[in-house]
């Protein structure tokens, strides 16, 4: 991690703590993910950023995943859970995946529900 990643991490943390100190106000499934999101940013495990796949990696598997919502492969209510024999899965990472449906998640496409991701309908308010 250069620099430059490493003041992006503080601000991150930073910027997420001070959301989180609004939990209250927030929609629900916002709250959940940001504090998941609040953990995950403190895990300061050795490495814990660099293994983890590029933003580019979970970029591109949440345009695929995306695509097949868009597609009607997974139609509104749908979990998309972690089954290791999903083709989303294939070849990826627990963290790249996980990356990919919280991305999907902020972009309004799937809604977070208990621990679970589900494909909001159209017509479901942000």
């Amino acid at each position: 991690m250069n620099g430059d990643d490493a003041q992006a991490l503080r601000e991150l943390k930073c910027f997420t703590s001070r959301l989180l100190e609004h939990a209250g106000v927030l929609p629900p499934d916002l709250a959940v993910m940001l504090k998941e999101y609040d953990l995950e940013l403190h895990d300061d495990s050795p490495d814990r950023w660099t293994s983890v796949g590029g933003v580019s990696q979970y970029d591109k598997l949440a345009h695929r995943i995306s695509q097949s919502i868009t597609d009607g492969e997974w139609p509104p209510g749908a979990c998309l859970d972690w089954p290791i024999n999903r083709w989303y899965c294939c070849n990826e990472t627990r963290e790249s995946v996980m990356s990919a449906l919280r991305l999907l998640a902020v972009r309004g496409e799937l809604t977070l529900k208990c621990g679970n991701y589900y494909v909001r309908s159209r017509d479901e308010s942000s």
